[in-house]
């Protein structure tokens, strides 16, 4: 890929866009959480096997409220993009707080400058310092099921939770299921559906393991 930067690649998504099916490029991982804006890159999804593809376009975000480190990011069924927080955070209390959800509109990628993203929810996963377990590090959202409905799957470093979803937009709904996963913390770090509806988990680092599972 030519004339990007990889600042901190943490996520990937597909959903549609004017050129039809595009994947997303999230340069959204900020460990500190200090940048003041992050990067979306958006390129036709490849149909050949070209070594070099280009980038169609991209858009610099910020969250309305600070700034916060992302590995998980999903596209909903009408092409906005879900962005969830990862790391542990503390409210205006003191007390561990859950993890945020933003969202970023296909239009935005019209609009042009600094798109601000707003906190739309919060999901009943809360991360805490000294232990990873519920540090969020994917997202994948489902096919449609049987009944037109669909499942968000968020993968943390101990578990898999899955979600109902607004089949037309992807906003995640009521928690479905919790299943923990048979890996120590701090390896899981990526997640898809299968076709069957299965979940994928990848491990990373070297001689990373893949497991495929149901949840529930």
């Amino acid at each position: 890929m030519k004339g990007v930067r990889n600042r901190d690649w943490e996520a990937l998504a597909t959903g549609p866009c004017s050129e039809g099916q595009c994947v997303t490029i999230g340069d959204v991982g900020d460990n500190a959480a200090i940048r003041g804006t992050l990067t979306l890159y958006q390129l036709a999804e490849p149909r050949t096997t070209a070594s070099t593809v280009r980038v169609r376009r991209s858009l610099d975000v910020r969250y309305a409220d600070g700034s916060y480190d992302v590995e998980a990011m999903y596209a909903g069924a009408d092409g906005g993009l879900w962005l969830v927080t990862k790391r542990p955070a503390r409210g205006a209390g003191g007390a561990w707080r859950p993890v945020r959800v933003y969202h970023v509109p296909r239009a935005a990628w019209e609009q042009g400058g600094v798109y601000t993203a707003a906190v739309v929810d919060s999901l009943p996963l809360i991360p805490e310092r000294g232990t990873a377990h519920d540090w969020v590090t994917d997202a994948s959202l489902s096919a449609p099921l049987v009944d037109g409905r669909r499942r968000l799957a968020l993968l943390s470093y101990g578990a898999v939770h899955v979600f109902d979803a607004d089949p037309a937009t992807g906003r995640p709904g009521a928690l479905v299921a919790r299943c923990a996963l048979p890996i120590r913390e701090d390896t899981a770090e990526g997640l898809t559906w299968l076709a069957d509806g299965r979940l994928l988990v990848v491990t990373e680092g070297r001689q990373g393991a893949i497991y495929v599972g149901r949840c529930p």
